[in-house]
C-alpha cells in the first residue's frame, strides 16, 4: 500500500507541476494582463460630445448636458488627465474650457484607439452609452492598457446603454458609474471624482 501511495503521490505531483506551467487564460490572467499596465503618468478622460449632449437637462435652468458636464469636470482635478472629446471625430484638448460643442455621432472606438496610443494606466469614459459601433468599441477596449472605468450620463431609462457601459468597465477591470446630468454639476463632479480613483479589489 505504501508503494502504491507513493506512486499515486508522484503522479499527482507531476500533474500539478505540469498544470502550473500551462498558460492561464481565465479571468485572473486577464486581470493581471491589464492591472498595472500602462504608463502610471498617463491617464485619460474620454468625453462624449456627440449631438445628444446638446439636449436640455431638466431642472437646471435650461442648461445643456454638455454645460453641466463642463462645470462638473472644471470643479475637479482634471489637470492630471489627458482630456479627449469624441463625437464623429476625436479631439484631444489641453483645457476643460476647450471641450467641444456637441455634434455628430459617437465614434467611441476611435476615441479608445487614440487613448491606446497614449498607453494609459487608467481611462475614464464619460458617455450616454450609445456608440456608433458597440462591437468596434469593445474590440478597441480589449487592446487598451490599464483599467477602464465608465460614467453613464444618459437617460436613466436606457437600460441597453447602461448595460453597454457596465460591460465596457467589466472588460477593463474598472468600475461602472451611473449619474443623471439632471441632478446638476455638483452631483456629477462627486461621481467623477469617485470614478477617477484607482479601482481596488
Amino acid at each position: 500500500m505504501t508503494n502504491q501511495t507513493n506512486t499515486l503521490s508522484n503522479v499527482l505531483g507531476a500533474i500539478i507541476t505540469q498544470a502550473a506551467q500551462l498558460p492561464d487564460t481565465g479571468v485572473a490572467a486577464k486581470y493581471q494582463a491589464r492591472i498595472g499596465t500602462g504608463n502610471p503618468n498617463s491617464r485619460v478622460m474620454l468625453i462624449d460630445t456627440s449631438g445628444s449632449m446638446d439636449e436640455i437637462c431638466q431642472g437646471t435652468g435650461r442648461k445643456r448636458r454638455i454645460d453641466i458636464l463642463k462645470e462638473a469636470i472644471s470643479s475637479i482635478g482634471w489637470q492630471d488627465y489627458q482630456l479627449v472629446c469624441f463625437n464623429f471625430k476625436v479631439v484631444p484638448i489641453q483645457d476643460v474650457r476647450d471641450i467641444c460643442e456637441p455634434c455628430g455621432g459617437t465614434a467611441l472606438h476611435r476615441a479608445i484607439d487614440y487613448a491606446a496610443s497614449l498607453y494609459p494606466s487608467q481611462t475614464l469614459v464619460i458617455s450616454d452609452g450609445e456608440p456608433e459601433d458597440e462591437y468596434a468599441a469593445i474590440k478597441s477596449a480589449e487592446k487598451l492598457s490599464g483599467t477602464i472605468s465608465t460614467l453613464y450620463v444618459g437617460d436613466d431609462s436606457n437600460r441597453e446603454a447602461i448595460a453597454f457601459m457596465s460591460k465596457l468597465a467589466k472588460l477593463g477591470f474598472g468600475k461602472p458609474y451611473v449619474q443623471s446630468l439632471d441632478k446638476g454639476f455638483q452631483a456629477i463632479s462627486g461621481t467623477i471624482s469617485q470614478a477617477l480613483l484607482p479601482p481596488s479589489y
